[in-house]
């Protein structure tokens, strides 16, 4: 199907959380063809860089699989903005597996990454595994990682600047200033008239901050 039809009103879909395994070439083809009605975004779980880490929490692909993946994702649309979800501590994890997962991170460039320490919980085979790590090392590992995704996010938010780029314009914050998203969905704040909520507008991008970017009308 074309996601662009004639009479249809301006509109964008986001897809949010999607497995690795559910991402098939026609779905990243009709994204790159939609020229971002389809946001350049997607939230992909990693859960772990090291192939040995993901058997053992069950999870139906291997390191390779998911790297593969995201290098024919950034072929296809090469400022596709990518989140992920990482879980260190995991039991047993080994510093050089833990360094597996940091790595392969910063090949997939991730502009978001959600870090989560493992946690035991009662029942669970993996509470019962050998090799627990203490809270303190899953808290520098997490450290660790979230460092690693301000970093990448800032480089890649980094690039729009001097760009202008299509925001969507959803509300004002306590400052006045209306907030929006691109089509990578990076949030964009900037000054616009009154009534603008629900409206699409043109923002050169001239600052990066901490939560996105600002910009002014183009």
């Amino acid at each position: 199907a074309d996601i662009h039809e004639a009479g249809q009103p301006p509109c964008r879909f986001r897809i949010s959380s999607i497995e690795p395994r559910d991402v098939s070439d026609d779905l990243i083809g009709l994204m790159a063809r939609s020229e971002g009605r389809i946001c350049r975004h997607l939230h992909l779980p990693l859960q772990s860089g090291n192939s040995k880490v993901l058997r053992e929490m069950h999870r139906p692909y291997d390191a390779e699989y998911f790297e593969g993946l995201v290098e024919r994702l950034y072929a296809a649309m090469p400022m596709l903005s990518l989140s992920t979800d990482i879980i260190c501590g995991f039991p047993g994890e080994t510093d050089q597996e833990f360094n597996d997962t940091v790595e392969l991170a910063q090949r997939c460039r991730f502009t978001k990454i959600h870090v989560f320490p493992y946690s035991q919980r009662a029942g669970t085979k993996a509470a019962q595994m050998p090799g627990q790590l203490s809270n303190a090392e899953k808290e520098r590992r997490a450290r660790e990682l979230i460092a690693l995704g301000e970093t990448i996010g800032r480089q890649y938010r980094e690039r729009f600047l001097g760009r202008t780029v299509e925001v969507l314009l959803e509300e004002q914050d306590t400052a006045g200033e209306w907030v929006g998203y691109t089509r990578e969905y990076l949030r964009v704040e900037v000054h616009c008239p009154e009534g603008a909520q629900g409206q699409y507008r043109q923002v050169e991008i001239c600052e990066v901050t901490d939560e996105g970017l600002r910009g002014h009308l183009a």
